[in-house]
């Protein structure tokens, strides 16, 4: 029965191409995650460099910041020291009249 066996070999060849169909269709599947892979890590590098490059910013300008604080906070402990001293002996003398230790 010839008619049997070219069934069969159209059969066998029907199931050979869908398994080819298939690996190749596997194949390009793979293919595409991998470069959605590579797209997306490309991305969260991208964000990454985006949110350090700001944290670097930040920080900068808070460690100037804290320069200009301590710049103004040891400017105006020079000046209250300076006004305290020459005001020392005026400040000693009216906490003893007010204390009523004025002897």
């Amino acid at each position: 029965m010839e008619i049997m066996k070219w069934a069969r070999e159209i059969e066998s060849l029907y199931e050979e191409l869908i398994e080819k169909a298939k690996r190749e269709k596997l194949n390009e599947i793979q293919d595409l995650r991998e470069k959605q892979q590579n797209i997306m890590d490309a991305i969260y590098t991208r964000k990454q460099d985006v949110v350090n490059s700001a944290l670097k910013r930040v920080s900068e300008d808070v460690y100037v910041g804290i320069d200009n604080f301590r710049d103004s906070l040891n400017k105006t402990t020079k000046i209250i020291e300076k006004k305290y001293q020459s005001k020392e002996k005026d400040l000693i003398e009216t906490i003893i009249n007010k204390l009523g230790l004025d002897f």
